[in-house]
């Protein structure tokens, strides 16, 4: 039977169930609260969370909610549904939201938890903190929160009226403590709420000096703020009230509170006037420390660090003689930052600890927060950036449970600070603004200002000009509403340093003179040589070096005076700059062997070799100005030795860092430090290269840019983080403390020590204006004036472009002709004529610079001789000289010692070749099928000649390659795309064939029973890291290569990447992972591609393979400068290792002599087959 029902019911049904499953989705599911029993549970955004409270009239209620990861709004309804209180603290998504009344009227009350719309998920616990029957105290507290949680002036009038027996001394109270505890949040406008009450009731009650305090805590806020004028006029008001009661120690607290007000504004003499005038009227030690202490920030901050010290060891003493332990901390904090401000900071770190463990005992967060961010910033300084990190981070953590916004602010714009050295600008730029929103919410004019400042010089290193001046404006405009001339300064320097990058000189010396003139009238010393720094730069760039001069020695003189070691070495370059050009050689001299000094002392506090390298590669212009200075005086003074000392600055500029990690590498520093360090290093090592995998698998599939660049971020982060773990072991190690660093070698020192009299040593240094050669033997010293860096480094990328092409070299017919020229050209340039006489047939050291790292000398023409070269005479350099590379001409002494005593292993040679690199690999189908490993059986190529390079792998094609299942494709790209190996997820790494017979070929001609031979998956990770190694007298790798120049400890050589049953393993020897061998081998070869390219840092050279190698104990090593020839590699290696193994040639003779009979056969004559290779290290 049908259903009666007609066809507008049912529409009426229908709206009534959606109404009621909607109304089911959006009712909060009300829940009981019950004392002694917390709820905690997970909120989102936008979701209202609501509990049942059963109260009778007159009991009291104390609630806390505790946010954990998410920031609520908590409100409180009575039985009739009214909304009763309402609280949302300003602590962020951490800390506690209190909720507290006396109840009226019997009945349930609902308490509603709910979080912003588009807030992230997070956690949350609500508990009944107190619930008992009120005491007048209770009903005087909820009555101060009504008072201050009223909306108008009526409201608290009303509330007031029908309290009148409340209104007490006992409500002052309340309503002073409430205060108090919205200003410690940051929560300025319901502080000024309750000060006003308080100053309201203090007047009703006469409570005089009550009402003077509530004027001074009303004036503290408003300063707070950055309302100076508002926060000048309640100061004045509440020190006039104390003058009438006569109070000496209340009138020295206002005084002291002015002063500090007029500071703020950078008016210094007038903040000391009233700083004095309190120190006379009061003999309590504690308000006599404060006064004191504040005379010494002045003093800092003008620059008198000697005076500053002096107030702030008295108001220690007074501290420490009043029990004053928060005037103890904060005093450390003060002295240690004066020792910041010089450049001490190891001093400065001590006192900032000091400082940390009393506030630690004191208990207070945000002045933990605040050493933290302080002992951040002095490692920051060191190049220690992972620690800096550390402690910023530890601060904002601290910070944000303090729930100090103003905190919470300083903390975020430290973070942002470090990613800005760092130049990670869009997480610099993220962290500033977050900081200045928070200052922005608290009106403090001041901070927002140097936020808007921080912006704006992100927006400079990128670049952007226009962007870093709008935001520079802004600041300046804020810094001018508020008439702080020492911020209006900086900011006003910033504006000239921008122009003066973009090249406008005229209106960055405006902008510095302007600032100069507010520093000097605020007497900061810092400020005003940094100023006299810019404009000593812009008379520079315009050729005024009388002006410069004046300007820099200025600059350099208050550096000298108040201990500032980094503009000291900015100042005195540029007054050497300005001697020199004005003709005062002696005092040019003098300047750039200052600053040289200075740079010395700096780069030994900057913690971790790769930081300390970083720092090394921006204050090279010393000694490329102190070398260019030298030669210039030898021309003049050809026997006075100018060109020796000239030698000596380029060797002192050159790879420092690698000579300290070679003269640590036998030390075992590792020994006797703490075992929770070393646990520390191996599980970073772990994560950056299961974050490398991470990489890979993210790499091979699709992705968004977000995803890539965020994983960079944390591969970065992770690099650093090693790096500084590194650091702080060598800090803690006893034996790297009892290490004596090497210093660069003299020119008579290098003679002795380094060559022989078939040895001559050829330095390079290449410079702005001129470059320089030095020809050395161990009688003699010629040096030759050479094109300056940008027409070397031009014709180097001509030369090398054509050499490592060899598509063009296989199929091209005019690429002989083209690189004959230009490489006879680029040897014009860099092997003058003059210098064949010193040069005869011996053996040539080369310690390259710059570009010059990436050119095998081996493959140049011979210095043309006077008469000019004979038509078609074309000979490279290698037919009449052994050639050999060098860091530096001191790296090989570091060498010859750490070895000297070493006893030959007792093997001759082990070689690791032809791995296998995937699953669809015949071995793998052979060792199944058999469950062995499979033959050592020669692989066969194909047809003509193979042109595979060990590197550079062939297209992924389905006709061309066995296929793969798709989780192994996935495994294979997750582990080669991230280091280099592989371009996209398209390619596959390809087999190398000619390994084999390499590997057989080499072990044919080695003594009998001393090879090992590791093929096929016994050449793998484990082989490489095995104890066995070590037996060995030279170890071989023919593989492929992996480069990564951005982060060069990923870059290494791939070994295999499945196991017998065609499952993926790691397969990749990383530079970290070399680092930590111990390979006592005299020669390490590296056959494959680009294996002696790495990251170059200017005064440090390339940072790569050959360096961890020569680290784990290898005193040669032979590698590669580009994607060298499979079988054109195989045979340069027979011949290599015949003139070795059989014609017992030392290895530098050895490779010579292979080099030279490829170029004499036809087939492989063109340079691109065999100069890829050099020796790097010992050549005797």
């Amino acid at each position: 039977m049908r259903n009666p029902v007609g066809h507008g019911s049912w529409i009426i049904i229908l709206i009534l169930s959606i109404w009621s499953y909607t109304a089911a989705q959006t009712a909060p599911d009300i829940r009981q609260l019950e004392p002694g029993k917390p709820i905690e549970r997970g909120l989102a955004g936008g979701e209202v969370h609501a509990y049942s409270i059963q109260l009778a009239a007159g009991q009291f209620l104390g609630v806390i909610v505790d946010q954990r990861g998410i920031d609520v709004v908590v409100a409180l309804f009575g039985p009739d549904r009214k909304q009763l209180i309402e609280v949302d603290s300003p602590n962020g998504t951490k800390g506690p939201e209190p909720v507290s009344l006396v109840a009226e009227a019997s009945g349930s009350y609902r308490l509603e938890v709910r979080s912003l719309g588009k807030a992230a998920a997070g956690r949350y616990e609500v508990k009944i903190e107190t619930l008992r029957v009120a005491t007048a105290q209770d009903k005087m507290e909820d009555l101060a929160a009504a008072l201050v949680a009223a909306k108008t002036e009526e409201e608290r009038n009303l509330l007031l009226a029908r309290e009148k027996e409340l209104v007490t001394e006992e409500l002052l109270r309340a309503f002073v403590g409430r205060g108090k505890r919205f200003e410690n949040q940051g929560n300025y406008a319901q502080a000024l709420a309750a000060y006003a009450l308080a100053q309201n009731v203090a007047q009703k009650i006469g409570n005089k000096v009550e009402l003077a305090n509530a004027l001074n805590s009303i004036a503290q806020v408003h300063e707070a703020q950055g309302n100076y004028a508002q926060s000048l006029k309640f100061f004045q008001q509440s020190l006039a009230l104390r003058e009438t009661l006569g109070d000496k120690s209340a009138i020295a607290e206002s005084l002291n509170n002015i002063g500090v007000y007029y500071t703020s504004r950078d008016e210094y003499e007038r903040a000391l006037e009233f700083f004095r005038r309190g120190s006379t009227l009061t003999e309590d030690k504690t308000a006599l420390a404060k006064l004191l202490f504040n005379i010494g920030y002045i003093r800092r901050v003008q620059g008198d660090h000697a005076q500053a010290l002096e107030f702030y060891q008295k108001s220690l003493t007074l501290s420490v003689e009043a029990g004053y332990r928060a005037g103890i901390a904060r005093t450390l904090n003060g002295i240690g930052f004066v020792h910041h401000m010089q450049g001490d900071y190891a001093q400065a770190l001590e006192f900032y600890r000091k400082s940390l463990k009393l506030y630690e005992e004191l208990g207070s967060k945000a002045w933990i927060a605040n050493a933290h961010g302080n002992i951040g910033d002095v490692y920051r300084l060191r190049g220690n950036y992972a620690q800096a990190m550390e402690y910023a981070q530890s601060s904002l953590k601290l910070s944000e449970e303090s729930g100090l916004k103003l905190t919470i602010a300083s903390a975020l714009n430290k973070v942002g600070l470090i990613h800005s050295y760092l130049s990670n600008h869009a997480q610099a730029l993220e962290y500033y603004q977050k900081s200045l929103g928070l200052q922005q919410k608290l009106g403090n004019k001041a901070a927002v200002a140097n936020g808007l400042s921080n912006i704006g010089t992100v927006h400079s290193a990128q670049g952007d000009y226009v962007q870093a001046l709008k935001y520079y404006e802004e600041s300046l405009k804020l810094r001018e509403e508020s008439k702080n001339k020492l911020g209006i300064a900086r900011t006003l320097r910033n504006i000239g340093i921008t122009h003066d990058l973009q090249g406008n000189y005229t209106q960055a010396l405006l902008y510095y003179e302007k600032s100069l003139q507010l520093n000097e009238e605020s007497g900061s010393k810092l400020g005003i040589a940094s100023a006299l720094k810019g404009i000593s730069n812009i008379y520079e760039k315009q050729r005024k070096y009388p002006q410069a001069l004046e300007a820099a020695s200025r600059a350099a003189a208050l550096a000298r005076q108040i201990g500032d070691r980094e503009r000291l070495w900015g100042a005195t370059i540029t007054a050497g700059i300005a001697y020199q050009a004005l003709g005062q050689l002696t005092q040019a001299r003098q300047a750039f062997e200052e600053a040289i000094s200075i740079v010395e002392l700096l780069r030994t506090d900057v913690a971790g070799q790769e930081s300390r390298a970083q720092y090394f590669e921006t204050v090279q212009q010393p000694y490329e100005l102190h070398i260019n200075l030298l030669m210039q005086l030898h021309k003049q003074h050809t026997l006075a030795g100018h060109d020796a000392a000239a030698l000596h600055t380029a060797e002192r500029a050159r790879a420092r860092s690698l000579l300290e990690a070679l003269a640590e590498a036998r030390a075992d520093i590792r020994q006797g430090v703490a075992p929770a360090l070393l646990e520390s290093e191996r599980a970073l090592q772990q994560r950056l290269n299961s974050t490398a995998e991470r990489q890979t698998r993210l790499l091979s599939g699709k992705y968004a840019e977000e995803q890539a660049a965020a994983i960079k971020k944390d591969m970065d982060v992770l690099s650093t983080e090693y790096r500084e773990v590194q650091a702080q072991i060598r800090r803690s190690s006893p034996r790297y403390a009892a290490l004596t660093q090497p210093v660069p070698l003299t020119l008579r020192e290098i003679q002795q020590q380094v060559l022989d009299a078939e040895t001559v040593l050829l330095q390079y240094a290449l410079g702005e204006e001129r470059s320089y050669l030095w020809a050395v033997t161990p009688a003699s010293l010629v040096s030759f004036e050479l094109p300056k860096r940008a027409l070397v480094e031009e014709a180097v990328r001509r030369v090398q472009g054509l050499l490592s092409d060899g598509q063009r070299w296989a199929t091209s017919q005019t690429i002989s002709a083209q690189y004959e020229e230009q490489a006879t050209r680029l040897s014009q340039m860099v092997l003058p004529a003059a210098l064949v006489k010193q040069l005869g047939t011996k053996r040539l050291v080369i310690v390259a610079d710059g570009a010059l790292q990436y050119l095998p000398f081996s493959a140049l023409p011979l210095p043309e001789p006077a008469g000019g070269r004979r038509k078609n005479d074309f000979r490279p350099l290698i037919v009449e000289h052994e050639i050999v590379s060098l860091p530096s001409s001191s790296t090989i002494a570091v060498l010859r010692r750490e070895t000297s005593t070493r006893a030959p292993a007792a093997k001759s040679i082990a070689v690791l070749a032809d791995p296998v690199f995937a699953a669809a690999d015949e071995r793998v189908a052979t060792a199944r099928s058999k469950g062995t490993h499979p033959p050592a059986s020669e692989a066969t190529a194909g047809a003509g000649r193979d042109t595979s390079t060990r590197g550079q792998e062939a297209s992924r094609n389905s006709d061309a390659r066995p296929r793969e299942s798709p989780a192994f494709a996935a495994a294979l790209e997750r582990a080669t795309l991230a280091v280099g190996v592989l371009r996209d997820s398209r390619q596959l790494i390809a087999r190398l064939p000619f390994t084999r017979r390499e590997a057989e070929a080499i072990l044919a001609v080695a003594p009998a029973g001393e090879g090992m031979k590791a093929l096929d998956f016994r050449a793998n990770r484990e082989t490489a890291t095995s104890a066995e190694l070590a037996q060995y007298r030279i170890v071989h790798f023919a593989t492929h290569g992996l480069l990564n120049s951005e982060h060069p400890e990923l870059s290494g050589i791939v070994l295999s990447l499945v196991n017998q049953q065609g499952q993926p393993v790691d397969g990749f020897l990383r530079l970290h992972d070399i680092y930590n061998l111990n390979l006592p081998a005299d020669l390490v070869v590296l056959s494959a591609c680009q294996t002696g390219l790495g990251k170059e840092i200017r005064g440090e050279g390339l940072i790569g393979l050959t360096r961890g190698f020569m680290y784990a104990g290898a005193p040669r090593v032979l590698a590669s400068l580009w994607k060298v020839d499979d079988a054109a590699t195989a045979e340069l290696m027979k011949r290599f290792y015949r003139g070795m193994l059989k014609d017992n040639l030392r290895p530098a003779a050895a490779l010579r002599a292979a080099k030279v009979e490829m170029w004499k056969q036809k087939r492989w004559n063109a340079p691109f087959y065999w100069a890829a290779f050099e020796l790097q290290g010992e050549w005797k």
